[in-house]
């Protein structure tokens, strides 16, 4: 409004009597239009900021400046009245009890202050289970009320309060300029009659798998209502004293739990809560905690690669802990141990036993066939109680790797010498490979031959046939052909196959047939020498008859001794004649 009214001097009268509002002029002055008259001048002003503005006065008459002033007085009023503000340092809790025996009573303080002075806030009680349906009070009443009316309600005789009663209360600050009002509450009363009657659940003894959470519950059956419940577990180690390790405060919860992460340690704990209302406490029975243990494995990193040879077998040994009972009950745990991967190995690893110890399988494997195998302990459980642990980081891989087969495939026949067609043999060798995954493998191999020949040409003390060295290699199954020619001398020739090998990683092969023989028979040159080219008739005359390549070696392989050959020869004469025998 003063605002207002210094900017009035910026303008010229005449813009003033032309622009101010009919009803103002009506409102201030009545009928006396004429407020600028020049003869009455309140007050004179002039604005220097209009430089260009010739100089101009304003005159407000008298009733003006009436107004102006009862109005500046309204609105002051208006805006400097106080707002208060209480401020409530303690109140009773919101949820109590009481303990209905005896002769109880309650007191409820509250405590505030006002921004206006203290003791300035009055107070009024009320009772009832909303505050839009609670009754002030204003009487003793049955419950001897005193001090309803006051910042502390005397409840003298809380024995005649129902099971559960509600009083709320309206603080009020009205003094002077002062205004505000607050309402307080709900402030419950609960009337319990007994000490709580506890259950504990599981039952004891409480059987748990080590380092799984152990859980408790306890539930308050009596009485209704509990009242404000406060629950302090225990548990007591075995050996040891009960030590408080939670306390639930200040509930209306009938129920509670208690849970932690058991160790070894903990077996034989006994765990119990004790839980208290306005009457006194009442204690669950004791529950005791067997801690059962999980057993482990140590599997040495020897065995996470295995190799051997087809049909030898292998080792496995590894080392089972954790299987033992706290020395306090004793004893030990069985257990099982499981793998995946492999079936066939997967069957030969799988075990059973008890307590700690180290397993050793011995000789196992010697049914697989060539190839990888692998297999991951998944799981070691102690099966008296059910405790299991899962593994994933031991392997144990194996390595079965082929023994070679080598045999004489086909056998030579006895043949002539220098007449007639040859024969052969053949040397065949199989499971010299094998797959990994889908990708076959071959391995080198090595063959040891003895050869045991005896030929004429060296008098049946010796000789070789020519087709074979002491050693055959070779990397994979083959078969290899040899040809034996009726050029090769006269004799009686043997080949043995000791023994083969498979080098690529020394697994020692068998042998199926080892041994051949063959005969290179004598076939008999005949040579006619006659003592004379002719003869004259009537006369006879003589030839003589050479035959050579008529011995051998014998006919028992592995042994050589020079015998003569049998023969016979047949001629043409006038008779056909046969010499029937050798000379």
């Amino acid at each position: 409004m003063l605002k207002a009214i210094f900017a009035v001097s910026f303008f010229s009268d005449t813009w003033l009597k032309n622009k101010l509002p009919y009803f103002l002029k009506k409102f201030f002055f009545g009928n006396n239009f004429n407020i600028f008259a020049p003869c009455t001048n309140i007050v004179n002003m002039t604005n220097s900021r209009f430089a260009s503005t010739p100089r101009t006065f304003f005159n407000l008459e008298a009733p003006f400046v009436k107004y102006l002033l009862a109005l500046v007085f309204v609105m002051g009023t208006v805006f400097t009245q106080v707002n208060a503000t209480i401020t409530v340092n303690s109140t009773p809790q919101t949820n109590n009890d009481f303990c209905g025996s005896g002769s109880p009573s309650l007191i409820l303080p509250i405590v505030a202050t006002s921004n206006c002075g203290a003791g300035s806030i009055t107070y009024q009680w009320y009772v009832g289970s909303t505050f839009g349906s609670a009754t002030a009070i204003t009487a003793s009443g049955t419950p001897n009320y005193s001090g309803w009316n006051t910042s502390t309600l005397n409840v003298n005789n809380a024995a005649a309060l129902g099971s559960n009663t509600t009083y709320w209360a309206v603080a009020t600050e009205s003094s002077g300029a002062c205004s505000d009002a607050d309402t307080l509450g709900p402030f419950n009363y609960v009337k319990v009659n007994s000490v709580p009657t506890v259950t504990l659940t599981p039952s004891s003894p409480y059987n748990v798998c080590e380092g799984d959470e152990a859980e408790f519950a306890a539930a308050v059956t009596a009485p209704s209502p509990a009242g404000v419940l406060t629950y302090t577990w225990s548990k007591t180690p075995d050996g040891g004293s009960a030590a408080t390790v939670q306390t639930t405060s200040d509930t209306l919860s009938t129920v509670d739990t208690f849970r932690y992460n058991t160790t070894l340690v903990d077996d034989q704990d006994v765990v119990q809560v004790s839980v208290s209302n306005a009457c006194g406490s009442g204690t669950s029975p004791a529950i005791t905690v067997n801690v059962n243990p999980v057993p482990d494995v140590t599997v040495p990193s020897s065995m996470s690669t295995i190799q051997a040879c087809e049909g030898d077998g292998f080792n496995v040994t590894y080392t089972i802990s954790n299987a033992e009972y706290d020395p306090s009950r004793g004893g030990s745990a069985n257990w099982s141990i499981s793998f995946s991967g492999d079936s066939l190995l997967v069957a030969l690893l799988t075990d059973s036993g008890s307590g700690d110890t180290g397993v050793n399988l011995t000789g196992i494997g010697s049914a697989l066939a060539p190839g990888a195998y692998s297999a991951t302990v998944s799981t070691v459980t102690n099966t008296s109680d059910g405790c299991p642990r899962s593994v994933s980081t031991n392997t144990i891989n194996v390595n079965i790797y082929p023994k070679p087969i080598i045999t004489f495939s086909t056998k030579p026949s006895d043949i002539c010498n220098g007449s007639g067609s040859g024969t052969s043999f053949s040397i065949t060798v199989t499971n010299a490979e094998y797959t990994v995954g889908a990708s076959p493998v071959s391995v080198n191999w090595s063959a040891s031959i003895t050869e045991s020949s005896f030929a004429q040409v060296t008098g049946c003390t010796g000789g070789s046939a020519g087709l074979l060295g002491a050693t055959l290699t070779g990397n994979g199954n083959g078969t290899f052909n040899y040809t034996i020619p009726t050029s090769m001398g006269v004799g009686i020739y043997q080949y043995t196959i000791d023994s083969i090998i498979n080098t690529s990683n020394s697994c020692f092969g068998s042998v199926d047939t080892s041994t051949i023989s063959w005969r290179v028979d004598p076939t008999p040159n005949i040579t006619v020498i006659p003592t004379s080219n002719s003869v004259c008739e009537g006369d006879s005359a003589s030839f003589n008859i050479n035959v050579s390549n008529a011995e051998y070696c014998g006919t028992t392989p592995g042994s050589g001794t020079l015998t003569s050959a049998s023969w016979s020869m047949t001629h043409t004469d006038s008779t056909n004649s046969t010499i029937p025998t050798s000379p």
